[in-house]
């Protein structure tokens, strides 16, 4: 097998004797991280190591990929079988409604919410975490905690790893030392992953993936090489072998201005007579989707969707079906009902302030930017239009297409001929891009840095073309 210089310089450090048993390996979008991981296996040999990938359909590729002697698991699969299936414990959700005590909807939410960051945290109790977040109620997430660990009620996914995250760090269970242990999208996994694979005992461990593809922080992951910063021997791979140098060379400078003045990106040479046979357009949110859904519908373009259409079109269809003493059943919007109801009921306060429904809760969710996107996307074309779209987008719920609409966080993985970017995704980072040119001193907020990553990734799914990406041509 044929490596780049830096690759190879990555397989010849494992073989060593005198290696630091933590390797680092910080590698860009498309790099062939895969075929270094692959040769760090056959380089270690053994009869027993482990690929800790971050879903189901990567794990199962990867068999086909590594050496018999290479287990590949997800880290749940891993929890799973040293927690409820040791153990007898059910697996189910737990959400407000499973919180019995007579409190407020929206404090059973935060509970709820709280136990999950609890979850997926570095901390190994309760306590602990509650302490340095403040937050509330912690003998209540306590006994629900509680009541999981002994099967009483339904534990969830979150939870038992976190419980095979605390038997590792108590040595309360048997775990054989690997002769290796890699993990892959280090860049972007939660505390609790992280805490896992350095608890795991093994002889070498290996961590790769892009810190700049950190694009879930709304679930609470981190990006691991901060964390680890100082830590074993670290390495870069800032070749990639899918983007051309005509993106790569802006992609580049835009990474250098914006996330990190040391960010190497090295494209390809460009292949002036590659055709385009795949597109992808990609937003920031799925309201600029379905945006986009009822222009290819009105025009009759065929196209196929990533995601099912429910899922897209899951807030615009709520805002749509609002009505007074109405039924909400997402949990994270139940409370919206309320606003509905006290708008329609007090007409003389607030109506004279807020003469439209839709007015009041922009009002009162000023924040929510998906929620209000959904309402301006159903205040521009009707609620109507809106059922209407979402039944012809279920007739496209196919990746047979050429062209494919998905959003930057489900595109991570993913390439294509064309890649282009829809409006939501250049305005989506404007602010960022601002704080950092008046300070390039500036420490962004953990939105505004996830911003600027999806922008990274989107541009970066690109093979051969990439359009309306107007923020590198600026970088």
């Amino acid at each position: 097998m044929n490596f780049t210089t830096e690759q190879q310089a990555v397989i010849d450090y494992v073989k060593q004797d005198d290696k630091e048993p933590l390797v680092l390996i910080d590698s860009v979008a498309g790099s062939g991280k895969t075929t270094v991981l692959k040769g760090i296996a056959d380089a270690v040999g053994g009869k027993n190591s482990l690929y800790l990938a971050y879903n189901k359909a990567i794990a199962t590729e990867s068999k086909r990929k590594f050496p018999k002697n290479v287990n590949c698991r997800t880290t749940h699969s891993l929890a799973y079988g040293a927690t409820v299936r040791s153990m007898g414990l059910s697996v189910g959700f737990f959400g407000p409604r499973d919180v019995k005590e007579k409190m407020p909807y929206k404090q059973k939410h935060l509970l709820a919410e709280d136990i999950r960051r609890f979850c997926l945290s570095s901390h190994l109790s309760y306590d602990e975490f509650a302490e340095e977040i403040g937050a509330e109620n912690a003998d209540l997430a306590n006994k629900y905690l509680n009541l999981m660990s002994t099967g009483a009620i339904d534990c969830t996914h979150d939870f038992y790893l976190k419980m095979f995250h605390m038997l590792l760090a108590s040595d309360d269970i048997e775990c054989p030392t690997y002769d290796l242990v890699m993990l892959d999208e280090a860049g972007d996994l939660n505390e609790v992953t992280l805490e896992i694979f350095m608890l795991l005992p093994a002889k070498l461990k290996v961590a790769v993936g892009d810190p700049h593809q950190n694009i879930y922080t709304f679930n609470h992951t981190i990006n691991c090489f901060e964390k680890l910063e100082g830590m074993g021997k670290t390495f870069k791979l800032p070749k990639s072998f899918r983007v051309p140098k005509s993106i790569a060379a802006p992609v580049e400078q835009f990474c250098k201005t914006y996330l990190n003045p040391d960010m190497m990106f090295e494209g390809i040479e460009d292949n002036p007579d590659a055709a385009i046979k795949t597109r992808g357009y990609i937003s920031r949110t799925n309201s600029a989707l379905v945006n986009k859904i009822i222009e290819l519908n009105a025009e009759q373009t065929p196209y196929g969707l990533v995601r099912k259409a429910q899922e897209i079109f899951k807030l615009p269809l709520m805002v749509a079906g609002l009505k007074y003493q109405g039924k909400i059943y997402d949990p994270a919007y139940t409370h919206v009902q309320k606003d509905v109801d006290d708008w329609t009921e007090n007409v003389d306060n607030i109506k004279r302030t807020q003469p439209t429904l839709y007015g009041y809760l922009r009002s009162i969710y000023e924040d929510d930017i998906a929620l209000i996107n959904a309402i301006n996307i159903v205040a521009q074309h009707g609620k109507n239009a809106i059922f209407e779209a979402y039944a012809e987008a279920k007739n496209h719920e196919s990746k047979k297409q050429d062209l494919l609409l998905l959003t930057a966080h489900s595109s991570k993985g993913l390439e294509f001929d064309q890649v282009v970017l829809a409006p939501d995704m250049n305005a989506s980072i404007d602010a960022a891009k601002a704080q950092v040119l008046e300070d390039p001193e500036t420490v962004l907020s953990a939105q505004d840095r996830e911003s600027l990553n999806l922008y990274y990734v989107a541009c970066t799914r690109a093979l051969v073309k990439l359009t309306n990406a107007n923020h590198l041509r600026k970088a």
